[in-house]
């Protein structure tokens, strides 16, 4: 072929291009004049320069074009919209992943379909991942009937599974839960922490490192009506003591709770967790 710009596509029946690697940046290519690897002067994504008696090599890939599709309703029959259906799948022994595959919005009717998605197991939920509780929506997965465990649904190569609809319990009143960390003499304790918040079933459900506020404060997002469990409170030079930091439903807005830092040599001269509205 002649020197020159060219794009590469790639199609196949049943199949779909993964348009975000097939068009992704060339990186660094030879420049003849310099002897030096640098950008692509303006790239344009998706394309590939092949220059006089050189030879260039452009991977691109496809995605088998299975598709989850169903329906999103609330508790009163309503379409959910604007709702983030979630596909899961499993791991070597069978079980549920910890973290979405690929995800869909429920469209203004409350439909959704989750494409592209290839041939396996799948369970599909709201608010299913394991370390994240964002969606005003209860963690819920699909399945057969009520009080069954989640269905486990098998997809065969660039197939679809239709009417995998989902009803969604009410939704949450979200709230602030305000972590107040204290060192053994009461003075606020200060610095980088990490916080992780757990349901009342022990599932860890939000995780992250965080700066206190100058009175050692920590703001964690929770939901009204739900029970939850704080845990491993730490910091670069001490652990904290959260095991009695709460474990009750939240039932105001803001909810504020203390947190005791490693017990010093006379623990009982420590001050205690604070009692909860």
């Amino acid at each position: 072929m002649r020197p020159g710009r060219y794009f590469v596509e790639v199609s196949r029946d049943g199949f779909v291009p993964d348009l975000d690697y097939n068009k992704r940046s060339n990186g660094l290519i030879p420049n003849l004049l310099t002897r030096r690897l640098e950008p692509e002067p303006h790239e344009l994504h998706g394309s590939v320069v092949v220059r006089e008696n050189s030879c260039r090599t452009r991977n691109l890939a496809m995605w088998p074009h299975g598709r989850i599709s169903g329906t999103v309703h609330d508790h009163l029959g309503n379409p959910a919209p604007g709702v983030t259906v979630q596909a899961f799948t499993v791991d070597d022994s069978g079980s549920r992943e910890s973290s979405s595959f690929r995800t869909a919005l429920s469209d203004s009717q409350g439909r959704y379909r989750i494409e592209p998605l290839p041939a396996g197991d799948y369970f599909i939920a709201v608010n299913g991942n394991n370390a994240l509780n964002a969606d005003p929506y209860p963690r819920h997965f699909h399945s057969t009937g009520p009080n069954t465990p989640p269905a486990k649904l098998q997809l065969s190569e660039s197939a679809e599974l239709p009417t995998v609809n989902l009803v969604l319990p009410p939704k949450r009143t979200r709230a602030t839960l305000r972590v107040h960390l204290v060192s053994h003499d009461g003075s606020p304790f200060r610095g980088s922490h990490f916080v992780g918040v757990y349901s009342d079933a022990r599932e860890y459900r939000w995780g992250k490192l965080v700066d206190s506020a100058p009175d050692g404060v920590i703001e964690i997002p929770v939901f009204l009506g739900d029970r939850y469990l704080v845990g491993q409170v730490t910091t670069r030079t001490e652990e904290a003591r959260p095991s009695r930091l709460i474990n009750r439903p939240i039932r105001h807005p803001s909810v504020a709770a203390q947190a005791l830092t490693k017990a010093p040599s006379h623990p009982d001269t420590s001050p205690r967790p604070a009692p909860l509205p």
